[in-house]
């Protein structure tokens, strides 16, 4: 079994109905667990 870990962060500005302009920052965390042997996908959580 192979663990995989990964964290991404975007960030910057967004324009709603091209008239507001507001900053935006979203972050992410995901964990794939991945049986070796044959690919098999055993657990994913993000």
């Amino acid at each position: 079994m192979m663990e995989i870990e990964s964290m991404i962060r975007m960030a910057g500005r967004v324009r709603v109905i091209h008239f507001f302009t507001h900053y935006v920052e979203s972050k992410a965390a995901c964990w794939v667990a991945i049986y070796v042997t044959d690919g098999s996908m055993l657990g994913f959580h993000c």
